[in-house]
């Protein structure tokens, strides 16, 4: 499986495109992977591959998710400058605001150099750059969830030796403007997992894969209560869940086993601290702060989504199993909702 786009990636998802539109998947075990734009399909399948394969190469690491990697620091302090901008925000030093506005038209091809690497990490430590990043919610969440990851780590990621490790590989985002699939065995039998993007622009293709599909994993990024879709301001959480109930409502999964992920729990727990859930969900009314209780209540609000659903809703509270139970769950027909730790399964 190939997360990073590419001739030979479209020539495979064209092809496995074809397979299942000739119906040559429907006797597999096969599972689909649905959910909104960003809520982190492609890393559920990258830690999957780690989990229960033989990870990545080091071709894989060094021609695919270097160049990756690279372009997503970029795209990070481009975001901050773009921050800066709108906040109205002046650089603690001037250099690291000419950085800011050449990176604007600044493409990067290839590998991070040490030279570039060290200007970012100077970008990094400047106070209103900080400020900038404490105050994303003002400018409407327009920073990579990695941006603090890769700039943290920014040196180690320029270093002229460096090979991306899996936790790199984890924070890395490409958007999936393919299908992608990620088979493996487990206790002596084949499953495959399919991911046709969350974009709105993929989602024509899902129609065709419903017909006999074994089981849905939905992921949903709790973390995205306060957030807005720039083109529609409609909150993307609500539409996360209005998503759920449109899939729920069509005949291919009356009898589907269905997985609801609450995922990106870390970036909610840490959120939760300062912007109220009660500010975009009136009807909470559990502590404010509380991330065990906000959960709970989201929980709740995607099992209200289809309590009819005969083939199961998330009913099990808490912490979640490792997502190798959870499959065995799926293939037993029941139904789980995971809240899982970024460092453990999920990101």
């Amino acid at each position: 499986m190939s997360c990073c786009g590419g001739s030979d990636e479209k020539r495979r998802s064209r092809a496995l495109e074809k397979e299942i539109r000739k119906g040559k998947r429907k006797r597999a075990p096969y599972l689909l992977l649905l959910g909104a734009g960003k809520s982190g399909k492609s890393t559920f399948l990258k830690q999957m591959r780690i989990l229960h394969s033989s990870g990545f190469t080091k071709v894989e690491r060094e021609a695919e998710y270097r160049p990756l990697i690279a372009q997503n620091v970029v795209l990070c302090v481009k975001s901050l400058h773009q921050g800066m901008l709108r906040l109205g925000l002046k650089y603690y030093a001037m250099q690291n605001g000419q950085l800011g506005e050449a990176m604007l038209d600044y493409i990067a091809e290839g590998y991070l150099h040490e030279g570039l690497a060290d200007q970012f990490s100077t970008f990094w430590l400047d106070p209103s750059i900080q400020e900038c990043y404490s105050r994303q919610r003002e400018f409407g969440y327009e920073l990579p969830d990695s941006t603090k990851y890769f700039l943290d780590n920014v040196m180690r990621l320029g270093g002229s030796e460096y090979t991306p490790t899996n936790q790199d590989i984890i924070q890395s985002r490409s958007p999936t403007l393919s299908i992608q699939e990620f088979s493996f065995t487990m206790e002596k039998r084949q499953i495959a997992i399919v991911d046709v993007g969350g974009q709105p622009s993929e989602r024509r293709k899902w129609v065709h894969l419903f017909d006999g599909v074994r089981g849905v994993i939905f992921l949903a990024a709790i973390s995205e209560y306060d957030q807005v879709d720039r083109d529609t301001g409609e909150n993307l959480l609500k539409h996360s869940m209005a998503l759920m109930g449109t899939l729920l409502s069509t005949p291919f999964f009356t009898r589907s086993g269905f997985i609801v992920f609450m995922n990106k729990m870390d970036v909610f727990q840490d959120k939760i601290s300062y912007v109220p859930l009660r500010h975009y969900f009136p009807e909470y009314h559990g502590p404010q702060g509380n991330a065990k209780a906000a959960a709970d209540f989201l929980e709740h609000q995607f099992c209200e989504i289809a309590p009819g659903h005969s083939g199961g809703v998330p009913q099990r509270r808490g912490r979640s199993p490792s997502i190798s139970a959870a499959m065995s769950s799926l293939r037993r027909g029941t139904s789980l909702s995971a809240q899982e730790h970024p460092e453990e399964h999920l990101i």
